[in-house]
Parts: C-alpha cells; sequence; structure tokens
C-alpha cells in the first residue's frame, strides 16, 4: 500500500475530503479488498492511539476480545500516554510522516502484546494440558515377543500415535480392544488419540471404562485432562480431588500440583 493511500485514508478518517472525494473513496473500498483492510488497519491505529484511554474497534470475536483486555493492562495503558506525548511533538509533520509514525508506535504495541502474552499466557488451561498429557512419552507397548501379530499392530499403531497421526493410531489400535480388554495402556492411547481428535465424548467412554476396570486412578488423571481440553474446569476439579483422597496414589504429586494450578488460574 502506497504513502499516498495512507495519506487519502487519513484524510477520510479526520473528514478532510470533499463530497465527491468520499464518494470515489468509498466505491474503492467496496471494491478493493487490500485498500478495505487497509483502512480498516489505519481506522484501528487511529483509534487506538488518539484516545485517552485505550480502546478498539467493536467485534464480536474471541480473539479481539483477549487483545482488547490486553490493551486495557496498566502497563500499556502507560505505553499509550507515553506515544500520546510523543505523538503531539509530532503535530506539525507532513501527511507522509504521520502515517509511518502510526505504523512505528503499532509496530510497538505489538511488541509489548507478544511480551505479554508470552510470558502471561504460559500457564493457561490449554497449556496446563499440554505440559501434563505427555503425549510423546507415554510408555512403550514393545515387548520380548516383537514378533507376535498384536504386538506388532501395538507397536505400529504407538508409531502412529507419537508421530500425531492419531486417526491412524485410533483405526490400529480401537480394534484390539477385544482381544486386550485388561491392557490399561492401549486405553490410555485411545482415549488420548479421541482426545486429540476432538471426540471428547467417545474418549470419556474410553477412561470410563478404563476406570471401571482399574483402580490406579489414572482413568481419573486422564479424565481431568480431558475435561482440561474442553474447558470443564469444575469437572476436571472433580476427577483430581477422587485422586488427590488417596496420598498414596503416583497421581498423587501430579493432581495436586495441577489442581493448584487450575485453581489460580481460574
Amino acid at each position: 500500500m502506497s504513502i499516498e493511500d495512507n495519506i487519502l485514508i487519513e484524510k477520510y478518517l479526520n473528514n478532510l475530503l470533499s463530497d465527491d472525494e468520499k464518494r470515489v473513496f468509498e466505491e474503492r473500498l467496496n471494491a478493493d479488498i487490500e485498500f478495505y483492510n487497509e483502512f480498516l488497519l489505519e481506522k484501528q491505529l487511529i483509534s487506538t492511539l488518539n484516545s485517552k484511554n485505550w480502546k478498539i474497534l467493536d467485534d464480536d470475536s474471541k480473539e479481539l476480545d483477549k487483545y482488547k483486555n490486553a490493551l486495557e493492562e496498566d502497563d500499556l495503558k502507560s505505553l499509550n500516554k507515553t506515544l500520546s506525548e510523543i505523538g503531539n511533538d509530532f503535530t506539525h509533520m507532513s501527511k507522509k510522516r504521520t502515517g509511518l509514525w502510526y505504523y512505528a508506535a503499532a509496530a510497538s504495541i505489538v511488541v509489548l502484546l507478544s511480551l505479554q502474552f508470552l510470558f502471561n499466557d504460559s500457564d493457561s488451561n490449554i497449556d496446563l494440558y499440554y505440559d501434563n498429557v505427555g503425549l510423546s512419552d507415554l510408555p512403550s507397548f514393545t515387548t520380548r515377543n516383537t514378533l507376535d501379530s498384536i504386538q506388532l499392530k501395538l507397536g505400529d499403531g504407538e508409531l502412529k500415535f507419537k508421530s500425531g497421526n492419531y486417526g491412524e493410531a485410533l483405526r490400529i489400535l480401537k480394534p484390539l480392544l477385544t482381544e486386550q480388554n485388561t491392557n490399561n495402556l492401549l486405553y490410555i492411547y485411545i482415549g488420548l488419540a479421541q482426545t486429540e481428535l476432538g471426540l471428547y465424548q467417545e474418549s470419556e467412554n474410553t477412561f470410563n471404562t478404563l476406570e471401571n476396570s482399574s483402580n490406579n486412578f489414572s482413568a481419573n488423571w486422564y479424565k481431568a485432562l480431558l475435561f482440561i481440553k474442553q474447558e470443564k474446569i469444575d469437572s476436571a476439579l472433580e476427577q483430581l480431588d477422587i485422586i488427590l483422597e488417596h496420598s498414596n496414589s503416583l497421581y498423587f504429586a501430579k493432581a495436586s500440583e495441577l489442581s493448584e494450578s487450575l485453581k489460580s488460574n481460574n
């Protein structure tokens, strides 16, 4: 986009165009998607940098709400004040230089937002899920009898799972439940593959079956993670509480830490 277009957009936004110029401008907005997107960006920057308080254009998207919340943080309000003060020193700059000022300021905001989300969002619920699920660290199905047909299928399913091909892993492993219905690890692989594929009800059913056949609390642990993935935090905490009632459980320490993290996040 040219500097001339930036100046034209600024004139329109500041109501400095004649009626004929406005008509031509608005016709171009309707016909030129690149120009329209540039217009929205410029409008956003002017709204943000010129406001006394941090503001953002109305939008229903959750992603925009996230940035709106970030822009209202005290540190960024301070940045806005500083930028506004500096901007006053450039009042008599040419329109060309003013356009460049907005982009320089916008770049600073993007950097600060990126740093804020990088450091402040590291303990989000979805991060807690992936920090604890250990998709690539699950125990292996490997045994000494590697030539057994079922063992070969288990190994193939494990390989597909750990390479991130959850659909193929599920296709290989799920039929083996009829022959390996006491293999707790098989239920975990299948339940997690279903979770990653968004088959949440199927995953819950798989872990429920595991819970009914085992008392080692692995099902409660993975159901808690399943619920976290769905943002069902109360349900996740209920599963963790079941584990925390048994201090001798192998999952007790992890459940305690995860429970505290969820409570502080939510």
